[in-house]
């Protein structure tokens, strides 16, 4: 007998689609995938069943319980903290389970899906029809929820798929058996204590899909024995955009991706707590900030864009004089979020300091800091190279002039809206050099600001840019002025 899925264009269905092709390849049964669908030829449909069976035993302890100790010193068996599946009765040795029985008895539970599944309709209008694929059946297995779709809303008010009012149960016993094991599939996932995210990728063609996946699978990229995240140390993940940094990053460092996929990933956004109400949020990775990615990295010589450009960026207290954990990590997260939203604008506005605390950049983080503004933003503007000069002279000169209690100039800088404004703010950065001392201009060469005017004005098109670039230089000279001691003593954090 020949089974067939096909895909239905829901990212959840299909990435379960994908994952049974994944699946029946490791069983020894030879799958034919095709941008639309996936089928497997079956000589005998009981043994099918009880490989099938032992297979998903397997996943359940390898993806989706895992081994902890309480706080006693016992070890014990959870499920990872995002799973949208229910605890069932502890076994009777006291270990925990799963509530679905696919989980605790699969080889009976096979059985009655695929008596259902091989059942046809005994009229042409069956009167029901599965939400998610559309296609008419004559049985459910169960109906819909969480566990199997994980949209499905646990609020009553919201009963069935969010964003349709009535009360929808009805999913086919195919798309329950697909849905129920998309949680055994490789994704990337990430929890935060109050809240999780899984990271769903998504291409309209099951064959381009399953190749993109192979890729992350075949370099071992996810560690899915990590009960609250599969990629990279616990400590250097800060949040969604950081976790799809830190993947391109292997991706393109560890499975030598030389073009972007062209993914669109779907963010399903899980809080803590009894009722699951999610949010589902999108990405899809740009090709411009793909080929900067992938041009810094090959310039980084083993430096990492994680390990040694965000891990060496952090929030200074002022008042206590120390690094501020959280504030460190949240503003990580968005410097992340603005450079994979090609949002360079917000991505300067990370680096300027506060009244109440700083930005301290280690050696290391500069370094990178240049070279993700030279291919991002500065050979993009098509100026000569040597221009560059002018700029970082100049914000030399800005840093210099807004740590002697002018940080208010900086401010201003940044909320420039004309580049009358702008004038207006240099002149005013002009005024305030001449309270410097000898000592403090020693450094810097206040005659550059003119070759700042003829630059801006050569190139007043792009006036915001250039602006942009100047915030970050000044920014960067302010931390190296004012922290020489922190960014030389990589042991702070």
């Amino acid at each position: 007998m020949e089974l067939e899925f096909k895909k239905c264009d829901d990212f959840w269905i299909d990435n379960g689609i994908e994952n049974l092709y994944h699946i029946f390849r490791n069983m020894g049964y030879y799958p034919e995938i095709k941008p639309d669908k996936i089928t497997v030829q079956l000589d005998d449909i009981d043994n099918f069943i009880k490989d099938f069976a032992s297979e998903i035993e397997q996943l359940k302890n390898e993806k989706l319980l895992i081994e902890v100790k309480d706080k006693k010193g016992i070890k014990k068996r959870v499920k990872k903290d995002y799973i949208l599946i229910q605890y069932g009765s502890k076994d009777k040795n006291g270990v925990n389970t799963l509530k679905e029985k696919i989980y605790l008895n699969p080889k009976d539970e096979l059985t009655k899906i695929f008596k259902l599944i091989t059942t046809k309709p005994k009229n042409s209008k069956s009167g029901k029809v599965c939400l998610c694929c559309g296609g008419e059946f004559s049985k459910e297995y169960q109906n819909m929820k969480q566990a199997s779709y994980p949209m499905t809303t646990k609020i009553k008010s919201l009963g069935g798929i969010r964003g349709n009012a009535e009360n929808y149960k009805e999913i086919c016993p195919k798309c329950y058996l697909t849905g129920i094991l998309e949680w055994t599939d490789d994704y990337l996932y990430k929890y935060m204590g109050d809240k999780a995210y899984m990271f769903i990728p998504y291409i309209n063609d099951l064959v381009k899909l399953s190749k993109f996946k192979e890729r992350y699978r075949g370099a071992g990229i996810l560690k899915n024995s990590d009960r609250y995240c599969n990629i990279g140390g616990n400590r250097d993940i800060y949040g969604r955009y950081s976790v799809l940094l830190k993947f391109y990053e292997y991706l393109i460092d560890n499975a030598k991706l030389n073009e972007n996929p062209n993914v669109e990933w779907y963010i399903i956004n899980i809080p803590s707590g009894t009722v699951k109400n999610i949010k589902v949020d999108k990405f899809e990775m740009l090709g411009e900030i793909f080929e900067v990615m992938r041009t810094i990295i090959g310039e980084l010589d083993g430096d990492l864009l994680y390990g040694d450009f965000l891990n060496k960026i952090y929030v200074r207290d002022n008042e206590k004089k120390k690094p501020d954990f959280d504030k460190s990590n949240a503003l990580r997260e968005k410097i992340s979020e603005a450079f994979l939203t090609n949002n360079f604008r917000k991505f300067a506005k990370c680096f300027i300091p506060k009244n109440s605390y700083d930005i301290v950049l280690f050696n290391d983080a500069r370094e990178i800091l240049e070279k993700i503004i030279i291919n991002w933003r500065w050979t993009k503007l098509g100026i000569p190279k040597e221009h560059l000069e002018t700029i970082k002279k100049s914000g030399h000169v800005i840093a210099e002039v807004c740590r002697h209690n002018n940080l208010n100039l900086l401010y201003k800088l940044d909320k420039v809206r004309t580049s009358e404004e702008f004038w207006g703010v240099m002149r005013e950065i002009s005024r305030k050099m001449i309270s410097l001392s000898d000592e403090d201009t020693k450094y810097i060469n206040p005659m550059v600001l003119g070759n700042l005017i003829s630059l801006v004005k050569e190139y007043e098109e792009n006036w915001k840019e250039l602006r942009d670039l100047l915030e970050i230089y000044s920014c960067m000279y302010i931390s190296i002025k004012q922290h020489k001691r922190e960014n030389n003593n990589e042991n702070t954090e």
